[in-house]
């Protein structure tokens, strides 16, 4: 079960949340936008968490679930930053919606 640990929006629609599952500690930042029942964030970062890879796939489902509670919204879509470093530098992700 997620849990917010802190979070500052710092006055903008940047947002900066750490979160744990109890075994992970995760730092995000984004951009959100409030669509109707649908969050949008902009821009994802995944600042920590243990490094690549480290939650895989199956904590995901939680993860979204979790941060859809705690916007109230029933849907939300993750609209990624330009990959800076990695095997794919300047390519763009393609949209995800939850």
């Amino acid at each position: 079960m997620w849990r917010t640990l802190d979070y500052d929006f710092g006055g903008t629609d940047t947002v900066l949340v750490k979160m744990t599952d109890g075994t992970h500690v995760v730092e995000s930042t984004a951009d959100v936008e409030l669509r109707d029942r649908t969050a949008v964030l902009h821009g994802l970062h995944i600042l920590s968490g243990g490094g690549r890879n480290t939650l895989g796939l199956w904590a995901l489902p939680g993860l979204i679930s979790w941060a859809k509670a705690q916007l109230d919204v029933d849907h939300r879509r993750i609209e990624g930053a330009t990959c800076t470093s990695g095997a794919g530098p300047g390519c763009v992700p393609p949209p995800l919606a939850f």
